[in-house]
C-alpha cells in the first residue's frame, strides 16, 4: 500500500512542476534572455547641516551632541559643524552641550540649521529641565518652573543649597536665618498659602522626599539645625523649583516643590576631579558704642533715675577717680568688647569625585571635607559627607539605579540672639567698657584669670568664649532603589524605594564663674509643659496664657520656665527630652503645669486615645513630679472658638477634658478647669466680640501679611491675658501655696465679666512673618 501511494504522489508533483514552468514560459516573449533580474529600489537618505555657536562669543561651539531621539545623533566638530541623518524634514531634534542650555529644534522643513546656545546660567523657554518623570522641555511642561543649573567648581563651597538660592530663581523668597556658618536660610514660594499648615516647599532629592522638618527647638539659644546643610553643594547637578506641585504630589506639593538632583556620571570614560580651597573670612566691623567716660555717665543718669541720690552714685565702686582708692585701677579700663568676641578665621574644603562606567552600568562617587571657622571665636563647623550613586541597564528594557549618601557635621556654638546673659555677642555690645577681661588687684596687675561677673551682673563674654560649652552633632544617611521596566513606547512601570535615618545630639555647659545667673535659686518654679496655647510666641499677634501668666506673680518670688512648645503632644514633649529637661532643674516644691489636648486627639503616631492611653500618661507625670517632691497641676484645654446657632460653644476637644478632670480627682491632683471657664468666657463674649480674643485681622494689617489671618485657637494678646486670669483664678479655686505669691493684679475675676476690650493696650512688634502655629 505505502509503494503505490507514493509512486501517486510522484506524478501529482512531476505535473504541477510541468504546468508551473509551461506557464512561466508562456509569459516569456521569444528573443528575451532567460535570466530574471529582481531589483528594489532602496529609500534615499535625507541629511540636515548646519552650525552651533556660542550665542555668547558667536564662535562655534564644540563637541555638541545633536539627535533624533530613537533614530541617529551626531557631534559638532572644532568649528560647530554638523550633518545629521533624519527620518523627514519635519523631524524634531535634541541639542544638549556640556555648560549649555539643552533645546528642542523642530525641523519644519528645513535643511540647514543655525543655533545659538545660551549658557546653563540662563533661563529660556527652550531649555529641558528636571521633573519627576524625567527630563523635558519646558514649553511641554504646564506647571510653572524654573532651575538653577550648579557649576559646582566655581561655587562658594561654604554655602548650603538652600541659601545659595538666593534671588537665582523667580518667585522664590530666601530668607537667611542668621549668618552662622551652615545656619541656611526659610524657603518661600510665592507668600503665605496657608494659615493652618506649613508654608514651606517640599523637597525633592533624586526623586525621593527629603525630611527638612524642624522637630523642636535647639537648646543653643536661636540656633537652627539645617539637614540641607550635610549636602555639599557641588554634589549638585541642577536645582528645579516647581512654584505649584500639587498635580506630581498631592497636598504636600501645595507649597510648591524643589526637586535636586545629585551628580552622576554624564559619560562612560572614568573621570576623577579633585578641589581644594580655601577661604577667608573677615569679622563684622565693630558697631559704634559708649565709651568708659561716655558709658559712666549713662550709667549715672540711670542710677539717677532710680532715686538713687548723687552721694550714693559717687560712693559706688566705679565712679571713683581717685587712683589712690584700692578700686581704681579695676574700674578704669576701656574695653572693646567686640574685639574680644570677633575674629577674622579661615574655611577649608576639600572634595573628590569620580565618575565613569560602561554600557551597563555607570556611577558616580563623591566624598568631600570642610571646616569652616566662625567670626565669632570659638564657633566653627565642620562636615564630611560622601555619596554614591549608580545606574544600571539589565536589559534593554529593564533599568534601575541606587542613590546612597551620609553626611555628618559636627558645629561648635554659642547662644545667639538676644540672650542676655549667654549670648557673647549681645553681652560684648551692652558690658560696661571700663571693666577688664581678667581680675586686676588694687595695684592695676591683671591675672591670667578671667573676670567674674561685674558689679552691674552682666556677663564677661570673654568667659562666655572660652569656658562656655555647645555644641551640635548631626548626621543622616540616605538610601534609594528604583527599577523602570519598559512596557512598550508610551508605557513603563516604576518603583523606588528609599530609607533616610538621622539623628541630632546637642550638649550644652554654662559655668557658673563669669557668667550671670540666669535663675532665681531661691524663688518658686512654675514649669510649663504645653503646646501653642501655652508656648511663649515668638511672633505677634499671636500670644498664649503662659506668657502673661508672670505678671499675676510678685517679683523674685516666682520664676515660670515655659517650656511649652508648638504642635506638642504628651507623647512628644517626652520623646525630645523636654521632660527630662524639666526633670533635671526641678526643686522640691516647683510646681508641674500640665496643658495637652489639641495635638494629642490627632491621628498619627503620637496620637493618645482620651480614656486610656491619655489619661495613663498624666498619671505618669503626676507620679514622677511626686518623686521630686513637686506639685503637679493639670489644666484643661481651653475650646476652639466655634459656636453652633444658638451661640453657645461647641466641643472640638472630645473627651479628654473630662479624661484629665477624671485623672485629677483619681491621683488628688490638683485641677485648673481652664476648659470650663473658657466656654463661660467666649460665651459671655459672643460670636462676634470674641473675634478680638483670637487672631483674626484683615490682610496688610502688618508688614508682609497678604493675607486675612483667621486663626480660631490661638490667641491675640487681649485674648491670651484673659486666659491668664482664668488661669489664676483656677490658682486660687485650688488653693494652691503659691496663691500666696500673687500680687495685686490677680484681682478676683469673674469669666462672665471679661475685661472691656477697649480698655486694653499692647503695643505690639512689627510683625515680619504670618506663620501661624501648629495646633490647629
Amino acid at each position: 500500500m505505502e509503494s503505490i501511494y507514493w509512486r501517486s504522489m510522484k506524478v501529482v508533483l512531476a505535473s504541477l512542476l510541468v504546468l508551473t514552468t509551461g506557464t512561466l514560459s508562456a509569459q516569456v516573449p521569444k528573443g528575451v534572455n532567460d535570466t530574471i533580474t529582481i531589483s528594489r529600489e532602496l529609500t534615499k537618505s535625507i541629511f540636515v547641516t548646519g552650525k552651533i555657536t556660542d550665542a555668547a562669543t558667536n564662535k562655534g561651539a564644540s563637541g555638541v551632541r545633536l539627535q533624533v531621539e530613537g533614530f541617529s545623533a551626531a557631534i559638532t566638530d572644532s568649528n560647530g559643524l554638523f550633518r545629521l541623518k533624519v527620518p523627514s524634514y519635519e523631524s524634531t531634534i535634541f541639542i544638549n552641550g556640556e555648560g549649555y542650555n539643552d533645546r528642542e529644534v523642530p525641523l519644519k522643513g528645513r535643511h540647514t540649521l543655525a543655533v545659538a546656545l545660551l549658557d546653563d546660567s540662563h533661563e529660556s523657554f527652550n531649555e529641558v529641565v528636571t521633573m519627576p518623570m524625567g527630563r523635558q522641555s519646558k514649553k511641554s511642561v504646564t506647571a510653572l518652573v524654573g532651575q538653577y543649573n550648579l557649576t559646582g567648581w566655581s561655587l562658594n563651597t561654604a554655602e548650603t543649597p538652600d541659601a545659595l538660592l538666593q534671588g537665582r530663581i523667580a518667585g522664590l523668597n530666601v530668607t537667611r536665618r542668621s549668618g552662622s556658618p551652615g545656619a541656611g536660610a526659610n524657603l518661600l514660594l510665592r507668600g503665605y498659602n496657608s494659615l493652618y499648615a506649613t508654608n514651606k516647599p517640599l523637597i525633592v532629592i533624586d526623586n525621593m522626599l527629603y525630611d527638612a522638618n524642624d522637630y523642636g527647638q535647639s537648646l543653643i539659644a536661636n540656633n537652627y539645625t539645617n539637614p540641607l546643610a550635610l549636602i555639599d553643594v557641588k554634589d549638585i547637578d541642577n536645582i528645579t523649583v516647581v512654584k505649584d506641585a500639587s498635580s506630581l504630589y498631592g497636598s504636600k506639593g501645595a507649597n510648591g516643590a524643589i526637586i535636586i538632583t545629585t551628580a552622576r556620571a554624564k559619560e562612560l570614560a572614568t573621570r576623577i576631579d579633585f578641589g581644594a580651597y580655601t577661604g577667608f573670612n573677615f569679622a563684622p566691623k565693630s558697631l559704634p558704642v559708649m565709651q568708659a567716660g561716655d558709658y559712666r555717665t549713662y550709667l549715672s543718669d540711670i542710677l539717677q533715675s532710680q532715686g538713687m541720690s548723687s552721694a550714693q552714685i559717687a560712693a559706688q565702686p566705679y565712679m571713683n577717680d581717685d587712683p589712690a582708692n584700692a578700686d581704681y585701677a579695676s574700674y578704669h579700663f576701656n574695653t572693646d568688647w567686640q574685639k574680644e568676641v570677633f575674629k577674622n578665621s579661615v574655611s577649608n574644603n576639600y572634595f573628590l569625585k569620580v565618575t565613569g562606567g560602561d554600557n551597563i552600568a555607570t556611577y558616580g562617587l563623591s566624598m568631600g571635607f570642610m571646616k569652616n571657622q566662625g567670626v565669632v571665636r570659638s564657633t566653627d563647623i565642620s562636615r564630611f559627607n560622601m555619596r554614591f550613586n549608580a545606574e544600571f541597564n539589565f536589559s534593554k528594557r529593564f533599568t534601575g539605579f541606587t542613590n546612597l549618601s551620609f553626611g555628618y557635621n559636627e558645629q561648635n556654638l554659642k547662644d545667639q540672639g538676644i540672650a542676655n546673659k549667654t549670648s557673647p555677642v549681645f553681652v560684648a555690645l551692652v558690658k560696661a567698657p571700663f571693666l577688664n577681661v581678667h581680675e586686676v588687684n588694687s595695684q592695676g596687675i591683671e591675672s591670667p584669670n578671667l573676670a567674674d561677673r561685674d558689679i552691674l551682673g552682666i556677663s564677661n563674654p570673654s568667659a562666655i568664649i572660652e569656658k562656655m560649652l555647645a555644641y551640635n552633632k548631626y548626621y543622616r544617611f540616605y538610601g534609594a532603589f528604583g527599577f523602570k521596566y519598559e512596557i512598550n513606547k508610551n508605557l513603563s512601570a516604576n518603583t523606588i524605594l528609599g530609607v533616610m535615618y538621622d539623628k541630632v545630639r546637642e550638649n550644652i555647659f554654662v559655668p557658673s564663674k563669669g557668667i550671670a545667673k540666669d535663675t532665681l535659686s531661691n524663688a518658686i518654679a512654675i514649669f510649663l509643659a504645653g503646646n501653642s496655647t501655652v508656648v511663649d510666641q515668638d511672633r505677634e499677634p499671636w500670644a498664649a496664657w503662659g506668657q502673661m501668666i508672670p505678671a499675676f506673680f510678685k517679683p523674685g518670688k516666682v520664676a515660670v520656665a515655659n517650656y511649652a512648645e508648638s504642635g506638642e503632644t504628651l507623647k512628644g514633649f517626652k520623646a525630645e527630652k523636654r521632660l527630662e529637661k524639666i526633670w533635671s532643674m526641678a526643686k522640691p516644691g516647683d510646681y508641674l503645669f500640665i496643658e495637652f489636648t489639641h495635638n494629642d486627639q490627632k491621628p498619627g503616631g503620637n496620637y493618645l486615645e482620651a480614656n486610656t492611653t491619655y489619661k495613663q500618661t498624666l498619671t505618669d507625670w503626676i507620679t514622677e513630679a511626686r518623686k521630686r517632691d513637686m506639685i503637679p497641676v493639670l489644666v484643661t484645654s481651653m475650646h476652639r472658638r466655634n459656636f453652633d446657632s444658638t451661640g453657645h460653644i461647641i466641643n472640638t476637644l472630645g473627651d479628654y477634658p473630662e479624661a484629665a478632670r477624671q485623672t485629677a480627682k483619681a491621683e488628688n491632683a490638683a485641677l485648673v478647669d481652664l476648659n470650663a471657664m473658657s466656654k463661660i468666657l467666649y460665651e459671655a463674649w459672643g460670636s462676634e466680640q470674641s473675634v478680638k480674643a483670637f487672631v483674626h485681622y484683615p490682610a496688610h494689617t502688618f508688614p508682609g501679611q497678604d493675607q486675612e489671618l483667621k486663626d480660631n485657637t490661638h490667641f491675640s494678646t487681649y485674648g491670651a491675658f484673659q486666659l491668664a486670669k482664668c488661669v489664676v483664678l483656677g490658682i486660687q479655686k485650688a488653693k494652691l501655696p503659691i496663691t500666696n505669691e500673687l500680687n495685686s493684679n490677680a484681682v478676683k475675676f469673674d469669666p462672665a465679666v471679661p475685661d472691656d476690650f477697649s480698655k486694653w493696650y499692647w503695643p505690639l512688634s512689627p510683625l515680619t512673618q504670618a506663620t501661624k502655629p501648629d495646633g490647629n
